[in-house]
Parts: structure tokens; sequence; C-alpha cells
């Protein structure tokens, strides 16, 4: 027992002693004690302890000292505490729980080389090492500028520092270490010329403010440092039309170049006198160029000036600036031309007593278009009465306040023909070449053999084709051979329907050796479609409030103003259009290669009604009715219910479709 040592740690040597005495169960005072480490930085207290020779046994009132001894010691959690900078841990008394350390805010915490950053437990045989971690102060510069770039601003961020140390903080189980500020650490400001160059940075080159730059600098805070030039407008030029009301100008004056060209006003036009103004042109006003911040220039938008242009019974004055009227008569804007056409006014009616009106300008009648009589103008036609068996044909609009019964109605002359005709000519082209598609189609099929083909012919396979599943083409060849009898065709126009007609209406196809004539056919018609298209110069429209057992044709857009029509065959180059809400179009056929907006279409007794209309276009109708039918092509939809609030279109995989909000049950 003599030459036995122990070794025991604390805080103080007086504690390291007690731990010894509990230990070894003897009194301090009996203990041989040298001292190994005192306490340097973090280190513990470290005895060697000897036990006395011949001492080896406690006597009994020294047992029952140690006895009470370790007894009333408590248990103790352990700390942790900061002093003068270094970390001091005092470990856990009789199961108590071992303290912890977290790093604060701008706080560094080491643990035996390793730098934490969350809550660790530690013990006295734990190196920890804390540090406080300086602010440095802060200065921001941010550059902003505006979605056009005219305006750039500069956001100046001034903020302090500090220099950092590690307070004392007293024994605690679960430590935080915490900094505080010994001294404030202020940002050096920025100089004016880094800030310049922090702008070019950001490519602010113009229009730079170097005062608002320098208050910035100083003050900090948001600050408009650089303006650029905006760009000043030019005026467009502009002609001003003395004979439109302001509405028709103002529309006018919102179009596009390329959408005045065909403007043609179809309201009442007020009649001049000669020398009267008729127009007068503004000349366009330059604009100036704008300048970002960034240096990029602002275009000015460019204007075309305006041509004011004239033709019959109108003369331009003061260096063409001026349109003047030389005779009286009613003025019109027709491609962009002004022109005074002379006005033939009918009083009363116009009938086989007084003889047909041939007039080669503009025609207004007081009274009505009777039976057998007939109205050709060269501009537009009014007439404030009905047309009942009659006829009115003009190469302008047609517009007519009362009824049309048993009449023929034409507007855009030459235009609206050739409108219709188009339109029977893109017919037979989209049959000609479904027919090509289905001889190609059939040709490829592994039934259908070169040998078959050799035997029977291209000729009786396309009869069989027009008999079976082409049927409405020869009906098609036949009806613009019809049409074209009463007009004076192109000659190649009059060249392609005979070559057409002669190998595809009746014993004719068999004489067809080859796909590729169906395939010329198809190329020259579409090259009349083009070449008819270039010909018609502006759009004529048709206003009338009914119609019945009628024909209306019209370049431009058919109004109804009224009733309706009933039993019609229309044909309109532009939309159809229904302006009442109680108006109806029932029986007969609507050809219309706009968009038509139509209230009631057929009737409750299912009259047969059909409207045809073109790809990219709509007809939308409040009411259908049974009996009605809507083709595009060969695609053709026949309603069998009463459909509300019917939109119908060909949708983007190229199939005609009639949508409706709901169906109707008829009383």
């Amino acid at each position: 027992m003599a030459d036995r040592e122990w070794i025991f740690q604390d805080r103080t040597i007086e504690a390291a002693i007690a731990r010894a005495a509990v230990e070894l169960g003897r009194r301090p005072e009996e203990l041989e004690v040298q001292v190994l480490v005192q306490n340097e930085q973090d280190e513990l207290v470290t005895i060697k302890v000897k036990l006395p020779e011949g001492k080896t046994e406690l006597d009994e009132h020294q047992l029952a000292e140690l006895v009470e001894s370790v007894l009333e010691e408590k248990t103790q959690d352990g700390t942790v505490a900061i002093s003068n900078g270094q970390v001091v841990i005092r470990v856990p008394v009789k199961g108590g729980r071992y303290p912890s350390i977290t790093p604060g805010p701008e706080t560094r915490v080491m643990i035996n080389g390793q730098l934490i950053q969350k809550e660790t437990m530690v013990s006295p045989r734990d190196r920890v090492v804390v540090s406080a971690e300086d602010r440095p102060p802060v200065r921001l510069a941010e550059v902003q500028l505006t979605p056009d770039k005219l305006e750039a601003y500069l956001a100046i961020t001034y903020a302090s520092g500090a220099k950092m140390k590690i307070p004392d903080q007293p024994p605690q189980t679960r430590l935080t270490v915490r900094a505080e500020a010994v001294q404030i650490l202020e940002p050096v400001p920025f100089t004016t010329t880094e800030l310049v160059n922090i702008l070019k940075e950001h490519g602010v080159v113009y229009g730079v403010d170097i005062q608002a730059v320098e208050q910035a600098r100083l003050n900090g805070g948001r600050y408009l440092v650089a303006r650029g030039r905006p760009m000043v407008p030019g005026e467009a030029g502009k002609i001003e039309y003395y004979f439109l009301d302001e509405t028709q100008q103002a529309r006018l004056d919102e179009m596009e170049e390329e959408q005045r060209i065909n403007f043609y006003e179809h309201r009442t036009i007020p009649s001049v006198e000669a020398g009267e103004i008729l127009a007068r042109k503004y000349p366009a006003r330059p604009g100036r160029p704008g300048m970002t911040v960034t240096g990029e220039m602002i275009p000015v938008p460019e204007y075309k000036e305006p041509q004011l242009l004239v033709k019959q019974g109108a003369t331009l004055m003061e260096d063409g600036q001026v349109a003047v009227a030389v005779t009286a008569g009613r003025p019109i804007l027709k491609n962009s031309v002004i022109s005074v056409l002379p006005i033939y006014t009918v009083q009363g009616d116009v009938n086989l007593a007084s003889g047909n009106v041939r007039f080669d300008g503009h025609v207004v009648v007081w009274g009505n278009v009777m039976d057998g009589a007939s109205v050709i103008a060269g501009g537009d036609v009014e007439i404030h009465g009905n047309v009942t068996q009659g006829s009115v044909q003009a190469r302008g609009n047609i517009t007519v306040h009362k009824n049309v019964v048993g009449a023929t109605l034409v507007a855009g002359g030459m235009d609206a023909i050739n409108s219709e005709i188009i339109y029977r000519l893109r017919e037979i082209n989209g049959e000609l070449e479904s027919l090509l598609l289905a001889v190609v189609q059939l040709k490829q099929h592994p039934a259908f053999g070169s040998e078959d083909l050799a035997r029977y012919g291209l000729g009786r396979l396309l009869r069989i084709l027009l008999d079976q599943k082409f049927a409405t083409l020869p009906k098609l060849i036949l009806q613009i051979v019809q049409m074209l009898q009463n007009q004076s065709p192109s000659d190649s126009l009059n060249e392609i329907i005979r070559l057409v007609a002669r190998k595809f209406v009746g014993l004719g196809v068999l004489e067809v050796a080859d796909e590729l004539e169906i395939q010329e056919a198809i190329l020259r018609l579409e090259k009349e479609i083009i070449d008819l298209e270039a010909t018609i110069n502006s759009a004529s429209d048709i206003k009338l409030a009914y119609a019945h057992n009628s024909k209306l044709e019209a370049s431009g857009k058919i109004v109804f103003t009224g009733q309706g029509a009933y039993m019609c065959q229309v044909s309109a180059g532009g939309d159809v259009l229904a302006e009442k809400k109680d108006s109806i179009y029932r029986g007969g056929r609507l050809i219309v290669t706009g968009n038509a907006v139509l209230n009631e279409l057929g009737s409750p007794m299912a009259t047969p009604t059909t409207v045809e209309f073109v790809f990219g276009r709509r007809i939308l109708v409040n009411r259908v009715y049974p009996g009605v039918s809507f083709r595009v092509g060969r695609q053709l939809v026949k309603v069998q219910e009463v459909l509300r609030d019917v939109r119908v279109a060909v949708d983007e995989q190229g199939i005609l479709r009639v949508d409706y909000l709901y169906k109707e049950h008829l009383q």
C-alpha cells in the first residue's frame, strides 16, 4: 500500500485533495500530496497522492465520518464558464448532467481543434477555445434602371461595423457564447469616381447627374442619378375628308394604310357642289429620336406621307394639298381615290312605264322598283321603297330601305359575280383534289394491282369513283357551265371549264389515261382562282330589310336590317349579318365567304336550308332548326334537333363541328 500512488484532477488543489480523501477513505491531512499540474490556461489541477506507511485500515470513528461525508454529497450538474477569455469546465457530481456550449452570433467555438456550429457537450478533458468575429463595416452601391432605360437610380447603403470580444460569463450548464462590441468601425465612403465607374459597369453612360451622385455618396439612400432623352414622336400625315362624317373619318384614321386602300363606306354620302373642298392633306411632321441612359438610340417611328389622289369629278389645288369638286354630284372614296359621280334621282317608281334606269353614277329611287323593271348603276344605288320582281345591279353598294320580293340584287358588278365564280371553282378544285387522292390510295392498295389497272384502265376506275363517291363533282361543273353562259369569262377560264366538263362529266371520264391529267386540271383551276381574285377591286355591300324568294349577290357584306330572308339564294364575298333579334333565315341556300352572325336559321317545319362557307370562317346562330345543313368542302353536317347558341367552324384537325350550348324541344 505504501508504494501505491493515485492521480486525481479537479479545478483547485483543495478540491482535488478532497476528492482523493473520499475515494481513498482517509482524512485530507493523512494524505501525502504532490501537485503535478497547476491551473494553467484551461488545464485541470493534477495531484499525485500516496497513503502514509502503516495505515491500512480506518478505525470505526473514521469510517463513520467517511460514510457521513459521502452521504451528504449531493448530485450536481457540470458547468461551463468563461473567465478572461478562458473556458472553465466543471465535471458533474454524483450522476449530474454534462454541460454544453453553443456558439452565438459573431463567435467561434473550437473543441479539440474542430469548429462547431451547434450545441455540443463538453468535459474537463476537452480543449475548448472561444473567440469573437469582428463585424466589418458595409458599403453597397446598387444601380437600378427603369424598364424603358430612360432613368437610372443609385442606391447607397452604409452600415457601421464593430470590433468584438468575448465577455465573461458565469458557470452555466448550457452556455451560449456571446460577443459584445468594444469599438465601432465606420465604413469608408465611396468616392465620386468609384460611383461613376460603377455606373459605367452597369452601362449607364448618358445623362449622368454628378451632383446627384455626390448626394448619394455623402448621404446614402436612393437617388435618381441619370436621365435619358425621351423620344419625341412625330405626327403622322393625314388626309381629312370633308364628305365623311366624324364616325367614318375616325374609322379611316384607325386603319392601317393597306386597309384604307379598300375603304368604301356604304353609308349614305351627301352630295357636293362644284368648287366645294372635298379633302385636305396635312403632311407628316418629323419627330426627334431619344437616347437611353445606356447610350442606345430610341428611333422615331417612320410615317409615310399620305397621297391625296383624285379622279373624275375632282381636281387638286394648292400644290396638291387640297382636293376640290369640279362638278356637282356624290363624292366617293374608293381605292384611296376621290371621285365625284353624278347622281340620277328618280322621284317616283321605276316601272315599265317610266323605263329602266341605266346610269354611270349613283342612283337614288324615292319610290319602288316594280315588276320587270331594272336599275343598273356605275356607283351606289339607294332605293327608299321595295324591289318587287325587278333587278338592281350596281358597281357600288345597294341599299333597299324596305323589302325585296322575287327580285335579283347584284352589288359590286363583276366583282360580285367573280366572287361567286371563285367560290364555285374552289368547290370543284376541292373535289378534284379528293378524287386524285382516292386514285392514289386505290393504286397503292394490295388488293388493286397493276394488272387490274391495265385491264380496266384509269377511266373505268374514275367512272366508278364518280358514281359512288364523287357524284357532286359533275353537278358542280354543270352549275358553273350554266353560270358562265350569261357572262363573258376570259378565254383561259372558258377553256379550263370546258376541259373539266369534257373529262369529268358523262362518258368523257373514260378517256382519262393518267392521274397527271387530274393534277393538270387542279393547277390550272388554281391559277384561274388567283387571277380572278386579283380583279376584285373592292367589297360592295347589300343592305336591306327583308328578302323573299330572291337572289342576292354581293362582293362584300350582306346585312339584313329587318325580318331577314325566306327561300332565297344568297352569296356574299364578305360577312352575312342580321341586325335585329327577331330576324330569320329560312329555306334556300346561303354561301358566305366571310363569317355569318344570324338569329334564327331554318324553321320549325324543317324547311331545307343550306349554309356553305369556307375554312377559317365561322357561323354564329342563336337558334338552329332541324333541316339545316352546314357544308365546308366535302364535309356536310345536318342538324336533327333544335339547337341554341350555335357555333359552326372547322377545328384544328380539319373537322367540321357544330357546337351548341343546349338543345330545345319543339312544342
